[in-house]
């Protein structure tokens, strides 16, 4: 099989979606498909290539299309920049000699409609739906052969407000590299490699510090917890992280500016508590998204303490995890300090964090996203 992956973004990019499609074309080259990803050539700070930046094998291809990147122009409207990238992405698309038994994967619906409406075998990863319903998102996904989601959130909702088939709708959540995730070091070994004490408790959240992950309530939690619990964010750039000082002005967090996965994994293994605190207030945190941080937290073995919310249902039970009512700190502090002085709960949640793990690595989900585009 050949698929040609095709996706207007910034490549790579220190965003979560360009590690999530290379891991994707890796995964698929390792299921036996020749892959090729397209992408535009865009302004770009990191002067890696993607194999290198993401430390993924060079098992498929990778192509840069010319591109005059509107949205770096820093007088031009933000809105007007990102629909003319849009709009010359298409064009460009257009001109691209693919073999017509080639199957197309992308994450842009207009990507998968431009190629739909041109007698190709396509399929559109959704990850999210607009905020208000769409006639145009839902004119763009009528000539695609099938739709994979993240969640059966966003299954349920484009056969409710899309009328689309729910037959041609796969679900697959995120996945992990076990090999980065699964080191073999001990919580003491770890936390001396970063330097971190070994006589406190330390609880640990890891992403970006955008509202609707929930980073919030962790830092109104922060404020009800003895000195003997550390509380650390591992992730965020330096604007994102004024941001996060500026909504939570007297909050004991502790924020380190994003570092590498490996690095992450480190993290991961040092801390006794894994935080996923997403807010309830947003249908993409509510029921859409598949959280890559819930996958390399089940991969570290480290006990979770998440948000009880749908989109994380679909992965944990309450024998998975320990879960807070989401948005409110009150709730995450006692959830805290009462897995904290429950040792069993914690040996036993260990126990299962790594067998849960290993149902969603990349190339599983590669093979059960292959197993449908096949079957359609």
């Amino acid at each position: 099989m050949n698929i040609t992956y095709i996706h207007n973004c910034r490549m790579p990019t220190e965003k979560a979606h360009g590690y999530q499609i290379v891991k994707m074309c890796e995964a698929f080259a390792d299921n036996g498909v020749v892959i090729e990803l397209i992408v535009p050539k865009r302004r770009n700070h990191i002067k890696d290539d993607v194999f290198t930046y993401y430390h993924t094998r060079n098992n498929f291809t990778f192509r840069y299309l010319k591109f005059i990147d509107f949205f770096s122009w820093s007088w031009l409207n933000h809105k007007i920049g990102f629909t003319l990238n849009i709009l010359e992405f298409l064009l460009l698309s257009l001109s691209l000699k693919i073999d017509k038994q080639n199957i197309i994967y992308t994450r842009s619906p207009e990507i998968a409609w431009l190629f739909g409406v041109r007698g190709y075998k396509t399929f559109y990863e959704c990850h999210q739906l607009p905020e208000k319903k769409s006639k145009l998102f839902g004119y763009f996904i009528k000539k695609i052969h099938g739709i994979v989601t993240i969640t059966n959130g966003l299954k349920q909702d484009l056969v409710a407000d899309y009328t689309y088939s729910a037959d041609k709708i796969s679900t697959a959540p995120d996945g992990v590299d076990l090999e980065t995730f699964d080191i073999k070091i001990t919580r003491q070994e770890a936390r001396e490699q970063l330097g971190l004490p070994g006589n406190k408790k330390i609880i640990l959240y890891t992403g970006h510090l955008y509202t609707w992950k929930g980073v919030d309530t962790l830092a109104d939690a922060s404020k009800n917890l003895p000195v003997d619990i550390l509380i650390y964010t591992v992730g965020g750039d330096a604007q994102e992280i004024d941001a996060f000082y500026q909504r939570n002005p007297n909050h004991k967090t502790i924020n380190i500016p994003a570092v590498t996965r490996e690095k992450v994994a480190i993290w991961l293994k040092a801390a006794d508590l894994l935080i996923l605190p997403n807010s309830a207030k947003e249908k993409i945190s509510a029921k859409y998204t598949s959280p890559l941080k819930l996958f390399e937290y089940l991969a570290s073995g480290t006990p979770i303490i998440a948000s009880d919310l749908p989109s994380v249902n679909e992965i944990l039970d309450q024998n998975d995890c320990a879960f807070f009512t989401a948005d409110d700190a009150s709730s995450l502090a006692s959830t805290i300090l009462k897995s904290l002085s429950d040792e069993l709960l914690l040996n036993d949640l260990t126990s299962k964090m790594k067998k849960i793990a290993l149902q969603y690595s990349w190339q599983q989900r590669s093979a059960l996203i292959l197993s449908k585009i096949i079957k359609q």
